[in-house]
């Protein structure tokens, strides 16, 4: 870009004009151009007559240019070449002005920077910042899972689980027999019923039937391994227990296991969200707050340069040429 200040159109020293007023000037100088035109297209060369065939009443319509005329058209000619110049280099000066005025309206703080040999640093982010400093993220919390019944059962040892299967099976296999509804019970107690009714008469057509009823064990022996059965069922129902109550022990220790761990991230999710908060308010006060605090200082000295520019800027003066200083008469005589 061309230094305005070192231009020659621009200066103190002779005849100028304050560039505040190059528009006026501009202004003029085409309705002086306008006129100069007018003037010379309105010069002709050639002299009209109107008259009779016989030469009578001969009269002049149009008078062509003397030789002064001719002068002059020669001098209006000349002024519109150097209206023209004046004109041009007037012109070039307003849009070095316009351009260098937008330069500085428009001027980014970058900008600023590179013309004045400023260093300007990019700011630290703040991910930057927790990575220079090893910050961790929280962890990632999910709801507390139920401990399910089938998964501690797969924990357990072989031998126990086939136990498990082994106990329930032969328990529900005695207990069906023992039960008041059972096979067995049911047995026993029509052998008790058959030690009151040994007889029973029944009709058969037109005769007459007796059914007799007889037990074909001693009760004692029936008896004996109905209660030796019962006592099978409550020691397996026992060893039964025994192992569903170790089953709830794990499933509770498992719970509050998994509600300690939770716990545990809890409190560590807490302590690494304090940490990043402290870092934060470090990174504000020691990073991020002193950054824009120069780049408001920064601006503040743009805006102060960029204001005394504007200002010289409205100070310049354009220089005419002596050879131009007629024309510039010409014009303010507008």
């Amino acid at each position: 870009m061309i230094d305005i200040y070192s231009s020659k159109l621009f200066g103190m020293d002779g005849t100028t004009i304050p560039m505040q007023d190059a528009e006026i000037i501009m202004t003029k100088a085409n309705s002086l151009g306008k006129k100069l035109t007018e003037s010379i297209t309105a010069h002709s060369f050639v002299k009209e007559t109107v008259g009779k065939i016989d030469g009578k009443n001969v009269h002049t319509t149009k008078k062509g240019e003397t030789e002064s005329g001719l002068r002059q058209l020669k001098a209006e000619v000349e002024a519109l070449l150097k209206l023209k110049d004046f004109q041009t280099r007037l012109n070039e000066a307003q849009n070095l002005v316009q351009n260098k005025r937008e330069s500085l309206n428009s001027m980014t703080l970058e900008d600023y920077c590179e013309l004045k040999g400023i260093t300007l640093e990019e700011l630290q982010t703040f991910e930057e910042y927790e990575e220079a400093n090893n910050a961790e993220e929280p962890i990632e919390l999910k709801e507390l899972e139920k401990v399910k019944t089938e998964d501690v059962i797969c924990s357990l040892d072989v031998k126990t689980r086939s136990r498990m299967l082994t106990l329930n099976a032969t328990s529900a296999a005695v207990g069906s027999c023992i039960h008041p509804t059972g096979a067995f019970a049911t047995a026993r107690e029509e052998l008790m019923t058959s030690l009151s009714a040994h007889c029973e008469l029944s009709p058969v057509g037109s005769m007459a039937v007796i059914t007799s009823s007889v037990p074909s064990v001693k009760i004692e022996d029936v008896d004996k391994v109905f209660f030796e059965l019962q006592a099978l069922h409550r020691e397996l129902e026992a060893e039964n227990n025994r192992i569903q109550s170790n089953l709830q022990d794990k499933i509770h220790k498992e719970t509050l296991s998994r509600i300690d761990e939770r716990a545990k991230k809890l409190e560590k999710n807490n302590q690494i969200i304090q940490n990043n908060q402290q870092l934060l308010d470090t990174y504000t006060a020691e990073i991020e707050a002193p950054f824009y605090q120069k780049i408001d200082q920064l601006e503040s000295k743009m805006e102060s340069w960029r204001i005394e520019e504007l200002s010289r800027l409205d100070q310049l003066r354009f220089v005419v040429p002596d050879e131009m200083i007629s024309t510039l008469e010409d014009i303010n005589r507008i």
